[in-house]
């Protein structure tokens, strides 16, 4: 079973590669992000402060269980089989959502179209099971990054003013777990 810790360290690392806790406008629309939390999808969640005057470890520990409640619970990463995998399907979701990475790892483990519906149940959960003893979880996370950066590429069929953010999206769907770039 994945663990969180090794998981979340690596995704934080991902979004902020010294854990400085630099507090930065991406221009990207989302506010001001710390750690990888925005102000646009985590300012409900986190205490203002949080984005001006937390000292970094408060900030840290804070996104940390932002992360785990918003992202890790709903992927059911404990459960999943390796933290390859699981730090892979933890990166996505950060970066592009919970339901549309789920979508994501259920079209690559087979669920049936009819039930990708971005939902991690128990469904889901067992399909992510089985293609890891038949595959094992290094293959899965290898199969789901390739999906991830196809993602990326339709994404920026359909919407190329998003271009500024290609080589970003495809160089964090090709990282490697437990690699850095």
């Amino acid at each position: 079973m994945a663990n969180y810790g090794n998981c979340i360290d690596w995704v934080l690392r991902l979004e902020d590669r010294t854990l400085r806790g630099a507090i930065v406008d991406l221009g990207d629309g989302a506010g001001l992000t710390r750690f990888g939390l925005t102000q646009r999808s985590c300012g409900s969640v986190v205490p203002d402060s949080y984005f001006t005057t937390m000292d970094r470890e408060t900030a840290l520990e804070w996104a940390k269980n932002v992360y785990h409640e918003r992202y890790w619970v709903p992927i059911h990463g404990l459960q999943i089989i390796g933290d390859d995998l699981a730090a892979t399907l933890l990166s996505f979701a950060v970066n592009d959502g919970v339901e549309t990475a789920v979508k994501l790892i259920q079209r690559v483990v087979g669920v049936p179209e009819e039930h990708v519906d971005g939902d991690f149940g128990s469904g889901t959960l067992a399909a992510v099971t089985k293609a890891c003893e038949v595959k094992g979880s290094p293959q899965v996370a290898y199969e789901l990054r390739e999906a991830q950066e196809a993602y990326y590429l339709g994404v920026l069929q359909r919407q190329p003013w998003k271009e500024k953010f290609r080589n970003g999206w495809i160089k964090r769907a090709r990282v490697i777990y437990p690699n850095l770039p």
